[in-house]
């Protein structure tokens, strides 16, 4: 039987690295996943609305490593980008208070789960993620913005090849056009309806810590306990 009294710290720390390694966590990440996330009002035909939303974007360690620059969603370098767990919130702006100008608390109308969507193109630079481009994504009802004059409308989400300010090099778009009429009129330009946000907004991108990164802890955490735990018996 294994005497835990008698194992030094050395020893400690190899089991819990060997643990790490039989719980499949020890291996180095193939990919990266990143959190981004996005608030702009739209203004124009809807100016009372608030688009805000938040999605997770795999890139491939191999693609991350490229130079700086645009690479297409292809190949065995940077063949399979994605975007999961994507939610685009709708929030209505409330009235404009009289007194001060500004308008009320933000109240939640409508909510989006739209899962995976196709990533076209990424923008990597230094070793990390600060672009994505998107095909549409959609199209989305609104439960209040749901129409544009007497035309019933759709959204449609996109993530586009655009050099915003500071660090991340991409920004996202909302546009309406009528239900039942596809994106591609929007690129054409002639659906019977159509528009996009006045207001674009930035793509913000953070890193996600790995799970990895948090199991390899916590195995290495438990070890120290059982070796402190012991040493205060002792």
């Amino acid at each position: 039987m294994l005497n835990l009294r008698r194992l030094s710290r050395t020893t400690v720390l190899g089991m819990t690295v060997l643990l790490g390694a039989l719980l499949g966590v020890s291996v180095p990440a193939q990919a990266r996943t990143y959190g981004g996330s996005f608030t702009p009002p739209f203004g124009g035909a809807f100016p009372d609305l608030e688009w805000s939303g938040s999605g997770k974007f795999f890139i491939p360690d191999d693609c991350e490593a490229q130079p700086t620059g645009w690479y297409a969603n292809s190949g065995p370098t940077c063949g399979g980008m994605t975007i999961s767990d994507g939610q685009l919130v709708f929030s209505s702006l409330g009235d404009v208070d009289s007194e001060s100008g500004r308008r009320a608390n933000l109240e939640v109308v409508d909510v989006f789960n739209f899962g995976s969507a196709p990533v076209v193109n990424m923008y990597v630079d230094g070793g990390g993620l600060h672009g994505v481009e998107s095909t549409f994504i959609g199209g989305f009802t609104s439960t209040t913005y749901n129409m544009v004059g007497e035309t019933p409308v759709w959204f449609w989400l996109k993530f586009e090849h655009e050099i915003a300010e500071g660090p991340n090099l991409s920004v996202v778009q909302l546009y309406f056009n009528a239900v039942g009429e596809g994106p591609d009129c929007i690129v054409r330009g002639d659906c019977s309806v159509f528009g996009a946000s006045e207001n674009k907004a930035i793509l913000v991108l953070t890193p996600v810590p790995e799970p990895a990164s948090y199991a390899m802890l916590l195995v290495g955490l438990a070890g120290l306990g059982i070796y402190s735990r012991r040493r205060r018996q002792r």
